[in-house]
């Protein structure tokens, strides 16, 4: 399950439809808390080259208050888009975009 945080996802997606879940999941493994989802959202996810190519990828991500990042991407985005992390590289490669080439910031 891919999540975004609330407040990021106002700033970023002003225009998103934000659905109500007929009931709320626990998420558990973020964090030393707990945290409650009732919302989610399909959202249009840009993601651009830093040169003339941007992939556009449209998933369901599931709204979390307070949530420590910006945005958790999972596999129900990432094995569906065929994206592949290279880390060795620092970029990802979204096969279902072209083999677009995507860099990535990586914090461990």
């Amino acid at each position: 399950m891919s999540l975004v945080n609330r407040e990021f996802l106002m700033k970023q997606a002003l225009k998103t439809t934000i659905k109500r879940m007929l009931s709320s999941i626990q998420i558990k493994g973020i964090g030393a808390g707990t945290h409650q989802c009732e919302k989610y959202a399909n959202l249009a996810i840009y993601l651009s080259d830093n040169k003339i190519k941007t992939a556009v990828i449209e998933q369901e991500v599931h709204i979390v208050k307070d949530l420590k990042v910006k945005m958790l991407v999972n596999l129900d985005i990432l094995s569906p888009e065929k994206i592949f992390i290279m880390m060795n590289n620092t970029e990802a490669v979204i096969k279902s975009c072209n083999n677009i080439r995507v860099p990535l910031t990586v914090h461990f």
